[in-house]
């Protein structure tokens, strides 16, 4: 047991360490004499952040967070405030908190006591965001960002606590009020840790490491690493998908700015209804989508990723296949809006998750998909409190011949089930159901001999005028499950 709280406290203690990496090492002095940018302060730390993009009007970056408990924090939201406020008392410059991260405060607070008192006093209803740089000499600056993407959740081996532990990325924008032009790539420099892994500049291990993560290559970041990884090839990227750039082929470095404003400007215009909650990917595809390197100098460095629409994601190949590339037109309006589908009616994302899961039943929150899906992996219930929606996911292993997913999601005193068949490894979504059972029709069902055989086969079902009552008996805990005709979940208690 002392063995057990040992390890468990030696894997907090250092994730406590790796949210103090995040501090940016960079003094007053040395910000003043060398007259850095906000971007320097960002690459000062580069196992904190990433520049993913970056030009002389605004500069795009990404945290990670990671967390053991089941309550998501702001520490990597806080971490940027407090080393980009750092640096404009130093140039000089008066840092105001934006809306955004009031909101974010008051939700979660912060490790820092004084950082939140600051933040509700000083806080600016006017101010869009996390916050603003006023500095003299054109030198201030915005700071944008869009909420949780790519959560995953990683179990915990029981030899080491048991539990497990989630993870999440935070995507940021910094916007110039004049522009900040400098020579230097920040994007390569950003990520030369990580591009040592391709020190060789070898295009097979790309395609390799990216067929062991084709199954979550719609994770935001692995898709934005190709990037990075083109430049440093020596190539140019580009990108070419139905959604989000109509099939127009465009260059990497415009369709991340444009992606990304897109999305903030829906985030900005209803963080008030969802409190945070992100729902679009950086990468919406709904049927066909191209991502290449282009080297025509050194071709051997080329390699492509096509979008698979039968499996929801990209396939990785060495060099370029022309043919599916040789027609496009290219898309020079860096801003345009992302286009609807042809009813008008869909927007992208719901297009792309019908087409992952063949049919036309809405899933309107992407964390769903993610939790359903670590579910189906790891076949143990989950819980998480995000502290402004709670979701709890369930496996059932066996109802009528099938294994199925449950995910509860709990918003505003709602409580929604999304319903899943597991499928040759694959999930099928099956509908969304509002919580519907009431306490009398819960007492038509006897509990207590239901209890009994639960416990004595671990599952148990009961069929009670057409509903269907599963139980599952665990540690001394039973948990009930009430299914309509259709074997989708009205109530779970």
């Amino acid at each position: 047991m002392r063995k057990r709280y040992a390890i468990a406290l030696t894997i907090i203690v250092a994730l406590i360490f790796i949210g103090c990496m995040g501090a940016s090492n960079l003094s007053l002095q040395e910000i003043k004499s060398k007259n850095l940018s906000p971007r320097d302060v960002i690459d000062s730390n580069k196992y904190a952040y990433k520049i993913f993009d970056d030009s002389k009007n605004a500069t795009l970056f990404v945290t990670m967070g990671t967390q053991m408990a089941n309550q998501i924090n702001i520490m990597g939201v806080e971490r940027v405030v407090k080393d980009l406020s750092k640096y404009c008392e130093a140039i000089g410059g008066k840092w105001k908190y934006g809306k955004k991260f009031v909101m974010l405060v008051k939700e979660f607070g912060t490790t820092n006591p004084i950082l939140t008192f600051k933040a509700l006093k000083e806080k600016n209803i006017n101010i869009d965001g996390i916050g603003k740089c006023f500095a003299p000499n054109g030198k201030g600056f915005h700071l944008y960002e869009i909420g949780l993407y790519d959560l995953k959740i990683k179990p915990i081996a029981n030899s080491l606590g048991g539990g497990e532990v989630y993870y999440w990325h935070r995507y940021f924008k910094i916007e110039y009020d004049k522009p900040n032009i400098s020579n230097r790539d920040y994007v390569l420099s950003s990520y030369e840790p990580f591009l040592k892994n391709y020190a060789d500049k070898d295009v097979d291990k790309i395609v390799r490491d990216y067929d062991k993560i084709k199954n979550i290559g719609r994770d935001n970041y692995f898709l934005i690493t190709t990037y990075p990884i083109c430049k440093y090839l020596g190539g140019t990227e580009y990108i070419a998908t139905d959604v989000g750039t109509n099939m127009k082929k465009m260059k990497m470095k415009d369709y991340l700015f444009k992606i990304y404003d897109e999305e903030l400007k829906r985030y900005e215009y209803n963080i008030t209804a969802e409190k945070g909650i992100v729902r679009l990917k950086m990468f919406p595809i709904s049927k066909k989508g191209y991502i290449w390197c282009e080297n025509k100098k050194n071709p051997d460095k080329q390699f492509m990723l096509i979008w698979n629409k039968n499996r929801g994601y990209f396939n990785a190949i060495r060099g370029i296949n022309y043919k599916l590339i040789n027609n496009l037109q290219e898309n020079i309006e860096t801003n345009a809006s992302i286009n609807h589908n042809d009813d008008g009616t869909k927007n992208e994302i719901e297009n792309t998750i019908n087409n992952i899961f063949k049919n036309n039943l809405r899933i309107d929150d992407n964390n769903v998909l993610s939790i359903a899906r670590a579910i189906m992996l790891n076949k143990k219930d989950i819980l998480i409190n995000t502290g402004w929606v709670i979701y709890k996911g369930f496996y059932i292993s066996n109802i009528d011949g099938k294994q199925k997913v449950i995910v509860e999601r709990i918003y505003n005193n709602k409580r929604y089930f999304y319903n899943f068949d597991i499928n040759n490894s694959r999930l099928s979504f099956k509908g969304k159901t509002l919580q519907g059972i009431t306490q009398v029709e819960k007492n038509r069902f006897n509990l207590e001999e239901i209890k009994k055989e639960c416990k004595l086969n671990k599952t148990y079902m009961q069929i009670v005028n057409g509903l269907k009552i599963y139980c599952k008996y665990n540690d001394g805990v039973y948990k009930f499950f009430i299914f309509n005709e259709n074997n989708n979940v009205l109530d779970v208690f």
